[in-house]
C-alpha cells in the first residue's frame, strides 16, 4: 500500500512538472513574439525629414529659455521603443541633465514619428533605441545670456524678430 502511495505522489509530481514545462514554453513563445530587442541584425532607422537625426534635432530643438538664460548645458540620453510597425513607444529619459532640457528632449523625440523598424533573423522586431540630445551654447550665446541677466531681463525677456518672424526662444549665433 505504501508503494502505491509513493507512485501516486510520483505521478502527481510528474503531472505538475509537465504542466509547468508546458506553461513555461508557452510563456517563452509569447515573450519571444513580443520582445523588445537591443541587439538586432539591422538597427531601426529614422525616416523623417531631415533624415539625419542630428539635423532633425537641430532644426526642431527649442532651448528652454530659463535653461538658456542660466547657461545650463548637457546631453540628455533619450530611450524609446521602435515597434515593428515603425512607430514610437515608451519614450523615457535614460540620463537627464536638467528638468527643462529633459522635457525638451522628450518633445523632440516624440516628433520623430517615422522609423524603419529593426530586423532580427530576417523579421521586423520591436527594438529599444537610445539617442543623445545635446544642448550646448556657444561662447557668444553664454555672454549674451549673462548680459541679459546682468541688466535684469530675467522677468521680461526681450522680443526677438528674425527675418520678419517673431522668435519666442533665445537667439542662436551660428
Amino acid at each position: 500500500m505504501k508503494q502505491y502511495h509513493t507512485t501516486k505522489n510520483g505521478l502527481l509530481i510528474i503531472f505538475f512538472l509537465i504542466i509547468f514545462c508546458y506553461s513555461t514554453t508557452q510563456a517563452e513563445n509569447i515573450n519571444s513574439q513580443d520582445s523588445i530587442y537591443t541587439h538586432v541584425d539591422k538597427t531601426a532607422v529614422f525616416k523623417g525629414q531631415p533624415s539625419k537625426i542630428e539635423k532633425f534635432i537641430f532644426k526642431n530643438a527649442i532651448y528652454p529659455f530659463q535653461a538658456w538664460q542660466n547657461c545650463i548645458e548637457g546631453v540628455v540620453n533619450v530611450s524609446f521603443v521602435v515597434t515593428k510597425e515603425g512607430t514610437l513607444q515608451n519614450v523615457i529619459i535614460e540620463n537627464g541633465t536638467d528638468p527643462q532640457l529633459d522635457e525638451e528632449a522628450i518633445r523632440i523625440v516624440k516628433m520623430m514619428t517615422k522609423w524603419k523598424p529593426a530586423i532580427k533573423n530576417k523579421e521586423k522586431v520591436d527594438s529599444r533605441v537610445t539617442i543623445p540630445v545635446s544642448f550646448m551654447m556657444s561662447l557668444q550665446e553664454k555672454q549674451f545670456a549673462q548680459t541679459l541677466k546682468k541688466y535684469e531681463f530675467d522677468e521680461n525677456a526681450p522680443l526677438y524678430v528674425i527675418d520678419n518672424k517673431i522668435v519666442e526662444t533665445c537667439v542662436f549665433f551660428a
